[in-house]
């Protein structure tokens, strides 16, 4: 009985495990609005080194790269994931086909596009306006209205990009020029309005498996878009930064 005893008292001040250490990879999982915040600082980024690259390198190569470069960035954390949902992604594999069309290979090569005959402020300007064409597709296809709380919120933020752009003069409104790089960026922001209104009929996968299928998939179409521009030695006009 004292042996049963002690071992008792032994067992109960056994000091517990410390708790596990902080996951950034999983609180940041946990922040959708920091992630959206990031998305549409590195989107305008994207907007203006697409600027800055016009006339240099040519735009189908350029969206080429950045999709095959992702691609290899990403493989060594999605392979786990991606040969686990292999056959799930390829069970739905024309969605995927017009996912990775519409939000990888049309959306970036109108872009590049574009931008070697538009402002990067042009372009930033109309880009703000990709919500419209996302509710505009999920109301066309699946008939879904945006909220009065989703209306305000594009409003304030079109009304919030005029005001940084324009300095708050909406007298500097009427000096903005737009040409066809403008019509090239609008045809982008169709497509990943499509791309965005489609991404909720998704397959149910991890969420590296399907950027990784997607990026991939955006490149393979680019492909020979970008062996005709070595080919033909196109680059596009040169144009100044801003």
């Amino acid at each position: 009985m004292p042996g049963n005893r002690h071992k008792s008292l032994k067992a109960m001040t056994v000091a517990a495990p410390p708790p596990p250490a902080a996951d950034p990879v999983r609180w940041l999982n946990n922040q959708p609005y920091l992630l959206l915040s990031l998305t549409s600082l590195f989107w305008a980024g994207n907007i203006v080194l697409g600027r800055y690259t016009a006339g240099h390198v040519p735009p189908m190569t350029l969206s080429f790269v950045r999709w095959f470069g992702s691609f290899f960035m990403l493989l060594p954390f999605a392979w786990p994931y991606l040969a686990r949902d292999w056959p799930v992604l390829l069970a739905r594999l024309p969605l995927m086909i017009i996912l990775s069309a519409t939000g990888f290979a049309i959306n970036t090569a109108l872009a590049y596009w574009a931008l070697q005959y538009t402002q990067a402020l042009n372009g930033l300007l109309i880009q703000s306006s990709g919500p419209l064409f996302v509710a505009l597709w999920s109301l066309t296809l699946f008939g879904v209205r945006l909220t009065w709380a989703q209306f305000a919120g594009i409003t304030l933020s079109l009304a919030g990009v005029l005001t940084i752009i324009l300095g708050g003069d909406l007298g500097a409104l009427a000096g903005i020029r737009f040409n066809k790089g403008d019509i090239l960026l609008t045809g982008a922001l169709l497509a990943f309005g499509l791309y965005s209104a489609l991404m909720p009929r998704r397959p149910v996968t991890h969420q590296l498996s399907l950027i990784s299928f997607t990026t991939i998939g955006g490149a393979a179409l680019l492909l020979p878009f970008s062996i005709w521009e070595y080919s033909t030695g196109f680059t596009g006009p040169r144009r100044s930064f801003i």
